[in-house]
């Protein structure tokens, strides 16, 4: 007996859809209480404004979900309802990361920061010439 062109068509569909549903079935996360939410967004902003992804990522089962002004950082307020909605990391998950997570840089670290990376961005070339600029300056 020969199956049918839509029968095979939806049994591949069907086969295709198996590994997106089974991935998402591991972004069940937990509620936090207010006590422990309250700390976690004090580790994560330590100054109480809103927090970058690699602030929050250590607390959250997924960014994307928490950002939901999707304006690249998480304020209070969404990171508040995270907690609510059972969006946040188990609470041992969140104790460890509140543990080993460290301070935001500071303003000259960030900067320091920058110019590395333009270093690392900066052509062989333009690196030569400007080791050549502080060598004729010492």
């Amino acid at each position: 007996m020969k199956m049918p062109k839509v029968a095979k068509a939806l049994i591949f569909l069907s086969s295709a859809f198996l590994p997106i549903s089974s991935a998402e079935s591991h972004l069940q996360g937990y509620k936090l209480d207010d006590a422990r939410c309250s700390a976690a967004w004090a580790k994560a902003s330590p100054d109480g404004k809103p927090a970058s992804y690699d602030r929050v990522e250590p607390y959250v089962i997924d960014y994307n979900i928490v950002d939901m002004e999707e304006d690249g950082s998480v304020s209070f307020e969404e990171f508040k309802a995270a907690c609510l909605d059972g969006n946040m990391r188990s609470p041992e998950e969140v104790a460890k990361a509140m543990e080993t997570q460290k301070p935001p840089l500071t303003p000259a670290e960030q900067e320091f920061m920058g110019m590395v990376g333009a270093w690392n961005r900066a052509s062989t070339e333009t690196r030569r010439r400007f080791r050549e600029y502080i060598e004729k300056s010492n």
